[in-house]
């Protein structure tokens, strides 16, 4: 009978002072032309809007909501820590808080043309700026998907009366092209989107083309680059002209196969991280793969790819005789 081993869990406590230690980033390059306005297509207006906010240079509004000042700092912390290079390739006109909204279970936020709507599931499990900078990476990617629509992809979608023209678009069909994605519709404009090897993105990256780039675009910013394909981390290179190092800098990082954990009871020492707090602090855990490495190996290994991204910090082995783990202050 093989033996079935125990993953360890080891603790992350990558504690990333978010104010006032930002990453220096250089001038972002012009973007490219500016496809033309899609006058043509219908996007719904989000009525009645309540109130409006400037937040990171941003229109945020409310629609049957009332504005909420933890949030509100929450989505501007976020916004902040997206790489010049995204905001300046896809801006959104708006982002737009509503209490319920169009999308499916368990979607946190959801794209509409130019704009992103954020519910309330987007803020149900607090307001980690970790989770709020993947999410809006990922919406941001949807929203230049339809700012690179063109001419021919609209004229595509209303001569064959169809109600979404980006599965069909140019741009989506380049990333598809360049990531091993095939189409195998015969009905013209209704792509049948079929990919052979789903490694190197995400399980709902794989669901479609579309899907895909988002999710390889909100990997590389959240840090996440070694999960995703050498394929996928080209063409989002070539897109917004920048290295994925650059494009993730400062963000926690871990080696591919973990999985971010949430505990209700601290993995760490709360009165440690206060005396330790100079700004805003943050605590991130992972459950790390199985690799047959000892402890300290590990550690190593993130303490360097930290450093990379301009993360100082070290980690030390934590007293717990019920797992073997560690955790480590970090600051940028």
């Amino acid at each position: 009978m093989a033996r079935t081993r125990r993953l360890p869990i080891w603790l992350l406590a990558a504690t990333i002072g978010l104010a006032g230690c930002s990453v220096s980033l250089e001038p972002s390059p012009e973007p490219g032309p500016a496809p033309r306005p899609l006058e043509s297509l219908d996007v719904p207006e989000p009525a009645p809007i309540d109130w409006r906010r400037t937040v990171a240079g941003i229109e945020v509004v409310g629609s049957g909501t009332r504005p909420d000042p933890e949030e509100l700092v929450a989505l501007e912390r976020a916004l902040e820590e997206l790489p010049a290079e995204l905001k300046a390739a896809a801006p959104p006109r708006r982002i737009v808080r509503v209490r319920e909204g169009e999308a499916e279970p368990n979607i946190a936020a959801y794209a509409i043309g130019p704009d992103i709507y954020l519910i309330d599931e987007t803020f149900a499990h607090g307001f980690a700026t970790f989770d709020l900078v993947r999410l809006l990476a990922h919406e941001f990617a949807h929203v230049a998907q339809f700012q690179q629509l063109t001419d021919a992809d609209v004229d595509l979608v209303t001569t064959n009366d169809l109600e979404d023209p980006i599965p069909t678009s140019a741009f989506v069909a380049e990333f598809a092209d360049a990531t091993g994605w095939s189409d195998r519709g015969r009905a013209t404009g209704v792509p049948d989107w079929v990919l052979p090897n789903s490694g190197g993105t995400t399980s709902y990256g794989a669901t479609a083309p579309e899907e895909d780039m988002a999710e390889s675009i909100a990997d590389v910013v959240a840090g996440g680059a070694p999960t995703v394909s050498a394929e996928r981390l080209r063409w989002v290179e070539e897109w917004l002209r920048a290295d994925t190092a650059r494009l993730g800098g400062g963000r926690p990082w871990a080696p591919p196969g973990s999985t971010r954990i949430v505990s209700e009871e601290a993995l760490y020492d709360p009165q440690e991280v206060e005396r330790r707090a100079t700004g805003p602090i943050e605590v991130v855990s992972f459950s790390l793969p199985d690799r047959g490495q000892e402890g300290v190996a590990v550690a190593q290994e993130i303490e360097r790819a930290l450093a990379d991204q301009e993360v100082a910090g070290a980690f030390a082995r934590v007293p717990d005789d019920r797992i073997e783990r560690y955790g480590g202050f970090f600051l940028r």
